[in-house]
């Protein structure tokens, strides 16, 4: 009877722990979302705080790459102070992921507009039309 009791407890934590956790993922995904849907409606400022409580909420996520590109990207929309910067250390800290490429590509736009030609073009050979797809 005690061991059934004892049993019966310990699946009792462990299910309370899963769907704990379960919550917690939904929850920050709950925030990649609403990130996602603020920038696709250009709302810069707004999607910029949601990917940031993101990342803060699930650091290990495999979409924190994502949103920290779309962090740096609505930056650049912006045009806050920092953003170049913060382009190019998102191009040298995820040089194999494919937002990288957008990255180029976004960075060489940038500097194009900012008359930095030969940054520009450094940029944009590094991209074909395929990667942007």
């Amino acid at each position: 009877m005690i061991r059934l009791l004892t049993t019966c407890t310990l699946l009792l934590f462990l299910m309370q722990t899963f769907a704990q956790n379960t919550m917690v993922h939904t929850s920050s995904e709950r925030f990649y979302k609403k990130g996602s849907d603020l920038l696709d409606k250009e709302k810069y400022t707004a999607s910029i705080r949601f990917f940031e409580k993101y990342i803060e909420e699930s650091p290990t996520s495999s979409n924190v790459i994502d949103a920290h590109f779309a962090i740096v990207f609505s930056e650049m929309q912006l045009e806050q102070v920092h953003s170049s910067k913060h382009l190019d250390e998102f191009i040298k800290d995820n040089p194999g992921h494919p937002k990288s490429l957008r990255a180029h590509y976004e960075s060489g736009i940038y500097n194009f507009r900012k008359a930095n030609y030969s940054l520009a073009i450094e940029d944009l050979v590094q991209v074909t039309l395929s990667d942007l797809n």
